[in-house]
């Protein structure tokens, strides 16, 4: 029953986030900790792998695009403390 209630919740979560084209980890880690009482920990790792899968195919589907600038993006992710001159 947890596991659909969980499956539920999500599909909620990820409809009112699509409707409004905000970020729904607020919502999502509040209901994690006061419906389900899970740790707040185990609620921000549980909402990191849920958000994986479309992290990394937006960032395919992105690769592609002119926009991106994967040089400097290389850079800030691979070396953070130097400076991008």
């Amino acid at each position: 029953m947890e596991i659909v209630s969980l499956l539920l919740i999500g599909l909620i979560v990820g409809f009112f986030v699509i409707s409004m084209g905000g970020g729904g980890a607020a919502i999502y880690l509040g209901v994690l900790t006061a419906v389900f009482h899970l740790a707040p920990a185990a609620a921000t790792a549980t909402s990191l792998v849920t958000a994986l899968p479309s992290l990394i195919l937006g960032s395919f589907g992105t690769t592609g695009n002119t926009r991106l600038n994967l040089r400097l993006a290389i850079k800030c992710c691979w070396r953070p403390s130097l400076p991008l001159s």
